[in-house]
């Protein structure tokens, strides 16, 4: 794979350039140009301490032999005093620190205190190799040796779970005849080591060392299990909710800040020697550039950094670069690419080139077609997914090579099929050929949906189908639905009939939303029914509202009833839109939205009054829409209701029974308000319905004087307001 990244490289660096840029690029893409420059920072007097060290930590990122020989060469270097201390340094966080360095770290110990803490610390990542454990124990005890390297040694013991080391710590700490910062040291490095709170005690660790004597090694190992997975999980707390607080205050310290302050804080947040800061800064920068916010001055920063010693780091930045679409980042991605040795970073730098691979189709797809044999199915996967980016945007502009880049897709999904291991991938390479909207890919999309494949497969010829966005593809998807024995895929063949287009085989969506399918499927079924209801005859639309599936469930019956107003409307045919409005009123009732039901009542109400409708109907409607607005607790648009409806009443009988209506719910209300100690409530809609004009019945006026007087003599109660 390495050579398949080189060759991107050079394809990459050399397209689109003139010859006079070509061999600069090409050099500039090469990832042995990456190792000679970190080393001549790491050589470099003028390099600061943080330069220096961040060098060292990618060359460690790197782990490719001519990194680690250099890392070597400089950790013996007596000269060099400052790169060896960026070596040790950086290898505490090495990702797999090599061996031959303890040789080299060992023979730091004792002499410059720097370098001697240095060195202890890097070589507590080898706690398995007893070369490394006898000289830190040797050191801690060697009382010719400086206090300062004693107290390193002995820190450094603490960090290695080692039934030796914690009882030559025990020694140390009892022994009268060491000096009191050797006794303390060894008493914090006791409790790193055992997550024990004996702290400085030194008769409570003795009593420990005594009641643990009778154990073998690996009960004795197992005893500090417990003590220290809690301590592990309870600092990976506290350095979680760290985390998140920091990114809270950076990112209101950015957001706070004038525009044209803005780039010199960016820039202190991705130059921070710490990793957490400097992927918080990525994120922001990101989310500031999705915003319409870029900050240009960061660009040269942010594109260096996809060589970040810190993983995450490099992840984070890799996705911003795709999600920004920094087309600068390109060179840069791939040859950090060539270097890269991680592969969840290698499947970011892969998934950022299906954005950035655009500019550069040809090269790009080629290398990623390459990639598809990395044995990481990560990267694998990635690569594939990319070139179903770049092939969607391909075929907008060359349908010849989109048509050429989809026989080769199909040809390594045919051949992937004999591939022990590979059904994940396979899949992955058949749903990059959908983006391509190949005609030829409908024919052999469909023969993949059948129950010899493996269900990844399946899913992807779906989605490939979907992709198509062609009703050629939907009597496949159709006849396939009920076959698949997967609910997940059964769902996912729904949406991807969505996608051919669904409008003549919504009777088919309607079946599948039966209470007999699984919850997945009629979700999805229903989702996608739903964008069938503009494009829906009135007629087909009432039929739907009364099916089961739909009338059993208000939200659904909603939908479709709305839909069916906006066609009667379109019609002229408002007598029947208004029975429809107050069908959803009934529908929001049911949902105890009372509100949209309130307001739905309103609207049928305005429209049948305009038409010669039984007086029982308005009526009932009148009714529905006082108690909406009465359970919405909108005391004053029911108050409001109640007049407007006196008002306009011409009929003595008609007159009657409105103030029988309105009279006995006002009431009603009062009297539940003040029952449920709701009296604020109760004085609020009492007061609202003594006013109104024209007034209630006497009858109904002195009900409420008197709930009123009730209230008054109860006096202030505490309620459930």
């Amino acid at each position: 794979m390495r050579a398949v990244v080189l060759a991107l490289a050079a394809t990459v660096a050399t397209s689109d350039t003139s010859p006079a840029q070509d061999a600069s690029a090409s050099r500039s893409a090469q990832p042995a140009a990456i190792t000679e420059r970190l080393i001549g920072v790491l050589t470099d007097v003028r390099a600061g301490t943080a330069q220096r060290e961040e060098a060292a930590r990618r060359l460690f990122e790197q782990d490719s032999p001519g990194a680690l020989q250099s890392l070597q060469s400089l950790l013996t270097d007596p000269h060099n005093r400052e790169g060896q201390l960026a070596v040790s340094h950086a290898l505490v966080d090495a990702p797999r620190p090599d061996g031959r360095f303890v040789g080299p770290l060992i023979k730091l110990l004792g002499g410059d205190v720097a370098l001697s803490d240095a060195a202890s610390q890097a070589l507590t990542r080898f706690s398995d190799n007893q070369d490394a454990v006898r000289a830190l124990l040797r050191m801690a005890a060697d009382r010719n040796a400086g206090v300062g390297a004693r107290v390193a040694a002995i820190k450094a013991a603490g960090a290695i779970l080692d039934r030796g080391a914690a009882h030559q710590l025990v020694d140390l700490l009892s022994s009268e005849q060491e000096p009191a910062a050797v006794r303390n040291a060894a008493a914090d490095a006791l409790g790193e080591l055992t997550a024990l709170p004996f702290g400085r005690d030194f008769s409570r660790w003795q009593r420990w060392r005594s009641d643990t004597d009778a154990m073998d090694d690996s009960t004795w190992k197992a005893a500090l299990a417990a003590p220290r997975a809690a301590r592990a999980a309870a600092m990976a707390r506290s350095n979680e909710q760290l985390a998140a607080e920091t990114e809270s205050l950076l990112s209101d310290e950015f957001q706070s800040a004038a525009a044209k302050q803005r780039p010199g804080i960016m820039l202190r947040f991705l130059n921070s020697p710490h990793p957490v800061v400097r992927a918080i800064g990525v994120r922001i920068l990101d989310n500031s550039t999705s915003l319409g916010q870029p900050i240009p001055e960061a660009g040269a920063r942010l594109r260096d950094m996809i060589g970040d010693s810190d993983r995450n780091v490099r992840i984070q930045v890799a996705k911003a670069l795709g999600n920004i679409n920094d087309k600068e980042s390109l060179d840069t991605m791939v040859s950090q690419l060539g270097v890269e040795r991680n592969n969840e970073v290698r499947a970011a730098i892969v998934s950022a080139l299906g954005v950035l691979g655009n500019a550069r189709p040809g090269p790009v797809i080629d290398a990623l077609f390459g990639l598809l044999q990395e044995p990481s199915p990560a990267v694998a996967q990635a690569a594939a997914a990319s070139i179903g980016r770049i092939g969607g945007e391909l075929a907008k502009k060359d349908a010849q090579m989109a048509h050429q880049l989809a026989e080769r897709l199909r040809r390594r999904a045919d051949e992937l099929r004999e591939k022990p291991g590979a059904d994940e991938l396979r899949g992955a390479v058949v749903a990059a050929v959908g983006p391509l909207r190949d005609p030829e890919t409908l024919k052999w999309g469909s023969n993949l949906l059948n129950r010899g494949e493996p269900v990844f497969v399946r899913r992807a010829a779906l989605q490939a189908l979907g992709d198509l966005r062609s009703p050629d593809a939907a009597p496949s998807i159709v006849s396939w639905i009920d076959e698949e024995p997967d609910a997940h895929t059964r769902a996912l063949s729904i949406r991807a009939l969505g996608a051919s287009g669904a409008r003549e085989y919504a009777d088919t969506l309607l079946a599948r939303m039966d209470s007999n399918q699984p919850q997945e499927v009629r979700q999805a079924a229903w989702e996608v029914f739903k964008g069938v209801l503009p494009a829906s005859s009135p007629q087909r639309l009432g039929t739907w509202a009364s099916q089961p599936q739909i009338k059993n469930d208000p939200e659904k019956q909603i939908a479709v009833l709305q839909e069916l107003c906006v066609k009667l409307k379109e019609n002229g045919q408002l007598l029947d839109r208004g029975y429809q409005l107050q069908n959803i009123g009934t529908n929001f009732m049911k949902l105890r939205q009372h509100a949209s039901a309130a307001r739905a009542f309103g609207e049928a109400l305005d429209e049948l009054r305009k038409h010669e409708v039984p007086p029982q109907t308005l009526a009932g409607l009148i009714n529905q829409n006082m108690d909406a607005l009465l359970a919405d607790r909108n005391y004053a648009g029911a108050v409001k209701f109640a007049q407007n409806m006196l008002s306009s009443s011409t009929d003595p009988a008609q007159t009657k029974d409105l103030q029988q209506t309105m009279g006995s719910k006002l009431k009603n209300e009062a009297e539940r308000l003040k029952n449920a100690r709701e009296d604020a409530a109760a004085k609020t809609l009492i007061e609202a319905a003594l006013q109104m004009k024209p007034p209630l019945d006497e009858m109904y006026s002195e009900d409420l004087r008197k709930i009123r007087s009730e209230l008054r003599e109860n006096g202030e109660r505490p309620g459930q307001e």
